[in-house]
């Protein structure tokens, strides 16, 4: 799986979450606070649906930022190292597991990224 970005895909959270679950995505809302820039990775993959408020991600590997408004999805893969900056954002995080079962912490550091 690669890293997506699609614009105006939606208009309302009920839209997003409504996407998010006909692609058999667990809908999960979550407002996020200030969002400082900091390398990281996730073990696992999600879909994030942009409600309210802006969001930028600059992928590791290549440098490529985008920026993301309401009505924005990205779906990026599991341990895709990144940086994520925001003044604070709402959204719908589609996620292929049930939330219960993922660890925390949820971002994890550089160094403990699996080589293999």
């Amino acid at each position: 799986m690669e890293l997506t970005v699609q614009h105006d895909v939606f208009t309302t959270e009920d839209e997003a979450t409504a996407l998010a679950e006909a692609e058999g995505l667990h809908a999960v809302p979550v407002d996020f606070e200030v969002v400082e820039p900091h390398e990281h990775w996730h073990d696992f993959e999600a879909a994030t649906y942009i409600v309210s408020g802006e969001l930028s991600i600059t992928v590791s590997e290549t440098g490529e930022t985008c920026t993301l408004v309401p009505g924005s999805v990205i779906t990026a893969p599991a341990r895709m190292l990144h940086r994520e900056a925001s003044d604070g954002f709402r959204a719908i995080v589609g996620l292929m597991q049930e939330p219960s079962t993922i660890e925390l912490p949820v971002g994890r550091r550089p160094e403990d990224l699996p080589t293999s």
